[in-house]
Formats: structure tokens, C-alpha cells, sequence
């Protein structure tokens, strides 16, 4: 006959006990900390941070170069003794994408452990005049005109709006939008591994006037 000191007895019954209230309670949040799986919250708190250390997400990049013509605006008759004419050519890029510091945790829905993410609409970031491969082709100047560096100036920002316009009659805005949906959710699933059946992400609507930051104004 096995002879149990209390002290065993004891142990005995706190180990079994541990081990019902862990059956009786598997999906609190306490057990699952102790099964090394955090809770909802924190995991959509942990994917939220890491998402915002993201903040301006470049998912689209639209490269440009042209030939434009500018001049000063004056009556024929006054062209040939004051009038300027500029021959630009141009280089640049528009970029887009998403601003992921704009997120919250309302951002987030967990659902039958489908984790679904709304992002911020995409949005023109900037739009940039590449001074070192752009170059003038020809300058033509009347008899009596002087140096008009309003025109380069002039002819520098119309060549700006001429990438912009492109980009967005291109579609830059939907794009960037698809292209920063499909980065998150692979970089979600990367993050949570199998803690979710299914990773959904989405994007508010685009807006009918696009934002221009200054450097697309």
C-alpha cells in the first residue's frame, strides 16, 4: 500500500485543480496568455503600431519626361523686340500612396477570426521637377528683352501640373490604392501568422477632388 504524505496529497490536488479550471476556462484571455496566444485586443494593438511605423506608405511611383514650349505672352508686333520663347525639356515623377498614421484601432474588426482592415484613401505625396536631367533645348529672345526668369520658373510649375494631371487621368490613385492593399495584407499575414482564418483588407473611397499636397499644386 502507497503511503501519500499530505504535503503529496496536497500537491496532487492542486495540480489537478489547475488543470480543470484551465479545461473550464481555455478561451479566457489569462489562459491564453498562458498558452502564449494574446488576446484579441492585443493583437490588433500590436498590428496597429506596427502598421503605423509604417506612416507614409510610396506604393506607386509615375516617371515622366516631355518636351514644353513656353513664351511670353504679348502682341505679334512686340515678339521680335521683347518677347521670350522657352524650349524645356522636362523630367519628373508623381508618387502616391497611403497614410498609415491616419490609422486607429477602429480600423481594425475581428469577426469569426476574420481580421478586416480599412485603409485611408490613397493620396498624391509629391510631385517632383528633376533639375538634373531636365535641360533647356532652346531659348529664343527678342532684340530688347532681358533675362525673364519668371518664365523658367513659370515653365518649371506647368511642367509639375502636366505630371499631375497625367498621373491622375492614369489612374495613380487607384493604383497606389491596390497596391498598398495587397502590401498590407501580406505584410499582416507575415505579422499575425495563423492567428486569423482570414486577413481582409480594404480602402476608404477615394475622394472626387484629390488632396495636392504644395508640391502638386
Amino acid at each position: 500500500m502507497i503511503n501519500l504524505g499530505i504535503r503529496t496529497v496536497f500537491f496532487i490536488l492542486l495540480v489537478v485543480a489547475v488543470f480543470l479550471a484551465g479545461v473550464l476556462f481555455a478561451d479566457s484571455s489569462f489562459f491564453n496568455f498562458l498558452r502564449g496566444t494574446p488576446n484579441v485586443n492585443q493583437q490588433v494593438t500590436t498590428i496597429l503600431n506596427s502598421v503605423q511605423l509604417m506612416s507614409q506608405l510610396t506604393t506607386v511611383r509615375y516617371n515622366y519626361d516631355n518636351i514644353l514650349e513656353s513664351e511670353v505672352d504679348m502682341p505679334a508686333l512686340l515678339r521680335g523686340l521683347y518677347g521670350q520663347r522657352l524650349v524645356l525639356f522636362t523630367v519628373g515623377h508623381v508618387n502616391a500612396g497611403v497614410d498609415l498614421s491616419l490609422m486607429t484601432a477602429d480600423n481594425f474588426q475581428v469577426t469569426n477570426q476574420v481580421l478586416t482592415i480599412r485603409l485611408p484613401a490613397a493620396q498624391l505625396q509629391d510631385c517632383f521637377f528633376n533639375e538634373q536631367d531636365s535641360h533647356v533645348i532652346s531659348r529664343d529672345t527678342g532684340l530688347f528683352a532681358g533675362s525673364l526668369p519668371r518664365l523658367d520658373l513659370a515653365s518649371r510649375r506647368l511642367a509639375l501640373q502636366e505630371f499631375r494631371n497625367s498621373a491622375l487621368e492614369s489612374d495613380i490613385l487607384p493604383n497606389a490604392q491596390l497596391q498598398a492593399e495587397n502590401a498590407i495584407r501580406l505584410f499582416i499575414e507575415a505579422l499575425a501568422g495563423d492567428q486569423y482564418r482570414q486577413i481582409i483588407v480594404t480602402s476608404d473611397p477615394l475622394p472626387v477632388q484629390p488632396v495636392l499636397p504644395p508640391t502638386c499644386q
